[in-house]
């Protein structure tokens, strides 16, 4: 099965995940988005493009810990 990929981060050098998407070729869906990135880290363009798209998906903003934990039961249901 073909799963795709989709990650917005902070920036190039030391980059932080904002927010990470998943979709599988037969349409299961996972997104989350990572309320525990560092702001001040964020390139230009993350500020003025990525930002202002965030909180658009209810239920979406999560800690660090939880994003990792709802992915980890998410790849678990493949099965």
């Amino acid at each position: 099965m073909l799963v795709f990929l989709d990650t917005e981060f902070t920036q190039f050098e030391a980059p932080e995940l904002i927010s990470i998407a998943f979709v599988t070729e037969d349409g299961r869906e996972f997104y989350a988005e990572n309320n525990g990135y560092t702001r001040d880290k964020c390139s230009g363009f993350v500020r003025e493009i990525v930002e202002p798209l965030l909180g658009r998906v209810q239920g979406a903003a999560c800690s660090p810990k939880e994003l990792g934990e709802r992915l980890t039961e998410w790849f678990k249901g493949m099965g």
